[in-house]
């Protein structure tokens, strides 16, 4: 897709049916050639499970499309003699007359690394460097305190001030190898040694707090004595939800809105469920630490037959469903929770239907606790259970969890 400003219009998307993989980037060469490098088969056979290789091929910008031979200039990973696998995730740069390929290899789990190849042209020869990985956790305990894992599909960026940074993916496991938090985006200083940038020292864990001095990281690093808290408050009081505001599956109508009351969002419920693979009404932020409090402030549902409140939702399969229903003069509120082929419920019956109430949802880790106020404070409606279910190693994928309002019609 082209356009003239970041901000659109965009052109509608052009197919490039060459491209027989995964994670294609472009290079734009100081000579105003244009390449684009992408992960694909090898040429032949594969030589083993997870063997694949680097191409590269010309893009005409003028005409918005792949032109010329496609050739391999990456095979295997960086010592094909020890079957590396799942070379990923290129970068090409142009630096000091220097063309540098940047690819993670490992696979996207503790095995996961990020190496870095040299060469005279875009075309190759590429000469791995033979200090890589330039970045990885796997080489230390997972017994170790703060854990950081799955690291690599990095990027770098030099600054104006001239130094250089890295922004990769990982996770932030608490407990074994289970996070809710999915894939994470990273943020390191980047030091050159002899020609070859070093995201991280081997052996080094990534600290969770970084000061730098110049381009360098600086040694020892000291994490605070004390976090501060960060707190996202949302009145829903513009006409269309931020960024930060997501749906599940493509939506088919407009089912939410922030006008008809100002101030307030206003929910118009789906037959839907969240274990249905279709769009639903549920408007979701990520999960974005270990430990959280999400709560909203609700009008009770005016009749039988809706129910409104919190989810909490990693996939179809499983997810927590914090809400709450009329059933005649009374309210139900109750928790549902999906983990795979097993669901359990749990309500607690009010004799009167307050106006309006809040619900909460807290975590710390994998405890996942849930909460209620219907006017005579905060009550627990069930407390540390196993939030587990809504990790990566229980309910596979690696996205991390969503929470937000969710209704339905029942």
């Amino acid at each position: 897709m082209t356009a003239k400003n970041p901000s659109g219009p965009w052109s509608d998307p052009v197919w490039l049916k060459e491209i027989d993989g995964i994670d294609p980037s472009f290079f734009f060469d100081d000579d105003g050639k244009a390449y684009v490098v992408n992960n694909g088969p090898p040429d032949g056979k594969p030589l083993y499970d997870g063997h694949r290789a680097i191409w590269i091929q010309q893009f005409d910008t003028t005409a918005n499309k792949l032109t010329g031979p496609r050739k391999v200039i990456v095979n295997g990973g960086s010592d094909i003699s020890k079957q590396p696998i799942w070379i990923e995730g290129p970068h090409l740069y142009r630096i000091k007359g220097h063309y540098y390929l940047m690819c993670a290899e490992g696979g996207t789990e503790r095995g996961h690394s990020e190496v870095i190849f040299r060469g005279k042209s875009p075309w190759g020869p590429f000469e791995p460097f033979t200090g890589n990985p330039i970045l990885t956790q796997r080489d230390l305990s997972p017994e170790r305190a703060n854990p950081v894992t799955n690291a690599g599909h990095a990027d770098l960026v030099q600054k104006p001030d001239g130094s250089w940074w890295a922004v990769f993916l990982a996770s932030r496991p608490y407990q074994g190898y289970r996070f809710n938090t999915g894939r994470e985006t990273f943020l390191l200083p980047v030091e050159w040694k002899n020609g070859w940038p070093i995201i991280l020292p081997k052996a080094t864990a990534i600290p969770g707090t970084v000061s730098s001095r110049g381009n360098r990281l600086a040694d020892p690093v000291t994490p605070p004595k004390t976090f501060s808290t960060i707190t996202n408050r949302d009145e829903f009081d513009y006409a269309e939800p931020g960024p930060e505001w997501l749906q599940i599956h493509v939506p088919k109508q407009r089912w939410f809105d922030t006008t008809s009351n100002p101030g307030k969002l206003t929910i118009h419920p789906l037959p839907i469920g969240l274990d249905a693979k279709r769009n639903t009404s549920f408007l979701a932020r990520r999960q974005e630490d270990l430990k959280f409090d999400a709560s909203t402030q609700l009008s009770a549902p005016p009749e039988n037959g809706i129910a409104a409140g919190l989810a909490a939702f990693q996939n179809e399969k499983y997810w927590y469903f914090l809400g709450a229903r009329r059933s005649g003069e009374q309210l139900q509120i109750f928790l549902e929770r999906s983990a795979g082929n097993e669901s359990q419920s749990f309500t607690r019956v009010l004799s009167q239907v307050p106006p309006s109430l809040q619900l909460r949802i807290s975590a710390d880790g994998p405890n996942y606790s849930f909460f209620y106020d219907a006017g005579g404070g905060w009550q627990a409606l069930r407390e540390n259970d196993d939030g587990s279910i809504l990790s990566t190693e229980v309910a596979g994928g690696f996205v991390g969890t969503v929470l937000g309002p969710f209704a339905r019609q029942e």
